[in-house]
């Protein structure tokens, strides 16, 4: 490590000083510093950029997807992937058998599968983003899944979008705003209900105030 440095000098500072004109102008014994500068040189081994190779696209990372439930009928059976699955097996029967020479073997069928693959059977590329986006690609999937669609209390199912949010505000606004006759009724159909004074009863003000004011201390 100590070899990048090389060409040592000590400087007094009356040579500094001189270059700059300031002999005759200044009272230098009350101005000068008693002490001299070191310099030395630093010798940087940089490798050489590629200005050329392609900047980076946000670390996207890609996956090949494969439409495997529709194979088509002459899957494996043209004569170039015939004869190398033929060519490993007597390679596999007439070798010597071990563990190296059965990883080799393996990997040369994975890669005919790999070569027929990618001739017979179609397929989508498929891009990984980072964390934000695979968030927001996720949210989006879950959204796909939630109906728009809701079943009145006559019976009907209703799709559109104005009819869905009002009967969703309407069930949430019920759920948490029931009277204490619906509470007894919901209580008397559900067998499974475990009481417990501590967790059903409401929450004080005192209850939310206290861990919001413990926070603000800190």
């Amino acid at each position: 490590m100590l070899d990048i440095f090389n060409k040592f000098k000590v400087t007094r500072t009356s040579l500094i000083i001189e270059p700059i004109c300031a002999n005759g102008k200044f009272d230098l014994q009350k101005i000068t510093p008693d002490h001299s500068l070191l310099t030395w040189e630093i010798t940087l081994k940089l490798r050489e950029s590629n200005n050329n190779a392609a900047p980076p696209k946000n670390n996207l990372k890609t996956k090949i997807k494969y439409d495997i439930k529709n194979l088509p009928e002459d899957w494996l059976s043209s004569e170039s992937a015939v004869n190398d699955i033929n060519s490993i097996i007597q390679n596999l029967e007439i070798s010597n058998i071990t563990q190296n020479k059965i990883n080799n073997m393996y990997d040369e069928f994975v890669n005919v599968i790999k070569t027929e693959m990618s001739t017979q059977l179609s397929s989508t590329v498929i891009v990984f983003f980072d964390g934000v986006n695979n968030q927001r690609r996720r949210c989006s999937e879950r959204q796909n899944y939630i109906p728009i669609e809701v079943k009145l209390d006559n019976g009907q199912i209703y799709s559109d979008k104005d009819e869905v949010l009002d009967k969703w505000k309407c069930d949430i606004s019920n759920m948490f705003n029931r009277n204490h006759d619906s509470d007894i009724n919901i209580c008397e159909n559900d067998v499974d209900v475990l009481y417990d004074d501590m967790l059903d009863c409401g929450l004080s003000v005192e209850e939310v105030q206290e861990p919001n004011y413990a926070k603000c201390t800190y």
